[in-house]
């Protein structure tokens, strides 16, 4: 069994924001920040566990990937830990097709409980 990429902690803050596409409409875009402090313990765990599923979609600091076509969006997610002098970021970018159900609704709702 492999180690997940990230760990996680009571200091640890997700946000998740949605970008790209020709146009820019607000309703559409849009950021969510959420403490790991401040979730129910079964939603935290699920959270953890789709993020460490999505580790093949981080980035290098610096890195920015573009999707491919002209009108491709796509969701970041930065998971940051807090806890540090110096705050510590690991950032996803993930093609919005390939962004699981239970994330869209987290960014769209703020609650994963329906998954």
């Amino acid at each position: 069994m492999t180690q997940p990429l990230f760990k996680f902690n009571e200091n640890t803050v997700i946000a998740i924001s949605r970008e790209g596409g020709f146009a820019y409409t607000p309703e559409l875009a849009g950021s969510q920040r959420f403490s790991l402090n401040s979730m129910q313990d079964s939603e935290r765990k699920q959270l953890c566990q789709l993020l460490n599923q999505l580790s093949s979609y981080a980035l290098q600091t610096g890195e920015h990937r573009v999707p491919d076509g002209a009108d491709q969006r796509y969701f970041l997610i930065t998971i940051s830990d807090t806890s540090h002098k110096m705050k510590t970021n690991n950032i996803l970018e993930i093609p919005e097709q390939a962004m699981p159900p239970a994330l869209i609704q987290l960014w769209q709702t703020g609650s994963l409980s329906a998954f």
